[in-house]
């Protein structure tokens, strides 16, 4: 095994597939570098002595979706000549190639968001994400193109099909802000992006779903050869230069893991406390460093675009006011307390004659009284407790909610007779 023939198929390379594909060391160290890839993807995303099995999720998506690549293409083709293959052989060899394409995956380990905004980082992650998801679907169609001896177009229409189903999957399993088409859940800016990005993904994967799937159908007609590609088996090792790069690479990700770990560390137990229910405890732990002590894009728990519940908002606030925090996360809460006011509370804001609005629609409005008096506790803490605003905005808040208290108070029904 030759460090060229590994170069020369990430760029799809007919005689180093054909190399690759009949040396048995291929698996071995595809399987090494699928652990790298896995590294990139999360040396600095996971505490991983703690979450460990992100480790493996890299072979579990791999061995799943090359089975089901395999299995589709030797079910369709017609293989006329094909009663000798050995299929068990045959897909540990597109297995190993599969794990070959792990080095497109190390550009995920591009720290974007040391030099970049949060949302200039989140968005240079997510067209590093698309080249690589393009580089591979395009990649193994040419693999299963060769292996098989199959026109190239039929065996990409089906493997960006496959594509397009995984896509889609991942829009309704992978966490995310909620879409907020109305405007007034005041997502920050990068759950905002992060929110329309998903939806914008999920609508054209689910369109993509029949366009592809009948262009795949389609393909299957000319899904045809004299049979699967007769390749030898070799023995040879890897090369000095193929061990060489694999070493590199375990040095480049043991550097990368140097500098990300310990914040890791401390964000995975900032938010193990916040999500037992020790916000206190969080609090004093977090106001022992700097901002720059943790990941750089990370929101501590709870993550209110994604509707997450623990820790409450309200043990949030009780714990801003008996502990003296530090300024970035008292900020970073009082934040969440704001994002967590109901719609209703952000209308009124937002009203030229905000007395009038209350005096008429919170009367109105009974059904929701629960809501408005969330609205009303919401304003009063920020009144009370966020030294962010200056003095008449903060008398102005608590003029808001001793209006809404009062109009509740009023529109009371009565007791019940004895």
């Amino acid at each position: 095994m030759r460090l060229r023939d590994a170069a020369l198929f990430l760029v799809g390379d007919r005689d180093a597939i054909v190399a690759l594909a009949g040396n048995r060391w291929t698996l071995a160290v595809g399987a090494f570098l699928v652990l790298t890839a896995s590294l990139a993807r999360n040396y600095d995303g996971a505490f991983l002595p703690a979450e460990w099995t992100v480790l493996t999720h890299g072979y579990a998506a791999s061995i799943g979706n090359s089975l089901v690549l395999f299995a589709a293409v030797y079910a369709f083709g017609r293989f006329p000549d094909a009663q000798n293959y050995r299929v068990v052989g045959g897909y540990l060899g597109f297995l190993g190639l599969f794990w070959m394409t792990s080095p497109l995956a190390w550009l995920y380990a591009m720290p974007y968001e040391r030099f970049l905004t949060p949302v200039g980082a989140i968005e240079a992650n997510l067209w590093t994400l698309a080249l690589v998801a393009a580089w591979r679907v395009t990649l193994i169609s040419r693999v299963l193109s060769v292996l098989f001896d199959l026109p190239l177009l039929p065996v990409f229409l089906l493997v960006a099909f496959w594509a397009d189903v995984i896509l889609f999957a991942a829009t309704q399993v992978t966490p995310a802000p909620i879409v907020d088409f109305m405007g007034g859940l005041q997502h920050s800016e990068e759950d905002e992006l992060l929110s329309s990005v998903r939806f914008t993904v999920m609508v054209f994967s689910f369109l993509g779903l029949f366009v592809l799937g009948v262009a795949a159908a389609i393909g299957l007609y000319w899904l045809r050869s004299n049979g699967p590609l007769e390749i030898g088996i070799s023995n040879v090792r890897p090369s000095g230069g193929v061990l060489g790069a694999c070493f590199l690479a375990a040095l480049v990700a043991a550097g990368a893991l140097a500098c990300a770990q310990p914040e890791q560390q401390r964000r995975h137990i900032a938010e193990r406390l916040l999500l037992e229910g020790r916000v206190e405890e969080a609090f004093v732990f977090m106001s022992g460093f700097d901002r720059s002590a943790f990941p750089p894009i990370w929101g501590p728990p709870p993550r209110v675009a994604y509707e997450e519940l623990r820790p409450s908002i309200k043990e949030v606030r009780a714990a801003l006011v008996s502990v003296e925090a530090a300024p970035w996360v008292r900020a970073a809460y009082l934040d969440k307390s704001w994002r967590n006011l109901p719609l209703s509370g952000v209308h009124l804001l937002t009203m030229p004659d905000p007395d009038e609005f209350i005096d008429g629609f919170v009367r109105q409005d009974r059904r929701a009284r629960d809501e408005w008096r969330e609205v009303a506790e919401v304003l009063l803490f920020h009144a009370e407790h966020d030294d962010r605003y200056a003095a008449e905005d903060r008398e102005r808040y608590r003029r808001y909610a001793d209006a809404i208290a009062a109009q509740l108070d009023v529109d009371a029904d009565p007791p019940a007779p004895d």
